[in-house]
């Protein structure tokens, strides 16, 4: 009986680690799926940060060029209405200060000194 019992034992033994070991090769198979899943979205994520990069150096790139051609349509901007209130001072003997500071303002921030001092000079010696 003693014998009867050790078999009956060791059977139960061996089928629980033979159960054992199933379960930790399922498991081992289940994380080597995942760890090969995790590899797969890695990738992609360092390929997508990739190809965002690269689209925000062409934006970035992209807006300074815009940036420098506002620049530059600014400063012509400003010349043409300098030059326009130059024209229109000789030319316009009703002109007057106020008239001045409006032809001035086309294209110009509204306090920019030195053009009006400009212009408000021009105009006291077209009166001389």
């Amino acid at each position: 009986m003693v014998a009867y019992f050790s078999l009956s034992v060791n059977t139960r033994l061996i089928t629980r680690c033979r159960k054992h070991r199933s379960l930790t090769r399922h498991k081992q198979c289940w994380s080597k799926e995942q760890a090969d899943k995790e590899a797969t979205l890695k990738t992609e994520v360092i390929q997508k940060k990739g190809f965002i990069q690269k689209l925000l150096d062409n934006k970035a790139k992209e807006l300074d060029e815009k940036t420098l051609e506002c620049k530059r349509l600014n400063e012509m901007n400003k010349a043409l209405a300098k030059e326009l209130a130059e024209v229109t001072l000789p030319s316009d003997l009703n002109l007057v200060k106020e008239k001045i500071l409006k032809l001035d303002s086309l294209g110009n921030e509204a306090n920019n000194k030195g053009n009006r001092d400009h212009l408000a000079d021009l105009l006291d010696l077209r009166n001389k």
